[in-house]
């Protein structure tokens, strides 16, 4: 959103249309760890946790590096607000870590 802010007052900025990121999941008996890049609403790590059909399966933000922003839910970003208003992630992006780690859980059974 801020991208897009920033478009809109003629700023130019530089990024590309795509951000590779890691998402991780390593297993250790009945229990599974995410492990996701940058700062991720809670909402996101609970959905994972809802769908990982795991005994135990623990979600951690910040790993494997960061990304350029906060990853939003869509609602957090159509009320704005700090996170949204600063994050140059698109709000699909959030969505997009829950799929990636849902698949690797998946694979893991």
């Amino acid at each position: 959103r801020a991208f897009a802010d920033a478009l809109e007052r003629g700023v130019k900025i530089s990024v590309l249309d795509e951000i590779p990121c890691e998402v991780q999941m390593i297993a250790l008996g009945d229990a599974r760890i995410i492990g996701l890049p940058g700062e991720v609403f809670v909402e996101f790590g609970k959905t994972i946790q809802y769908r990982s059909g795991a005994a135990k399966c623990f979600v951690i933000e910040l790993a494997n590096g960061g990304l350029p922003g906060y990853a939003c839910t869509a609602q957090n970003y159509a009320e704005g607000g700090y996170e949204a208003g600063t994050s140059m992630l698109h709000e699909d992006s959030g969505d997009m870590l829950v799929e990636t780690a849902v698949g690797l859980l998946r694979s893991s059974r």
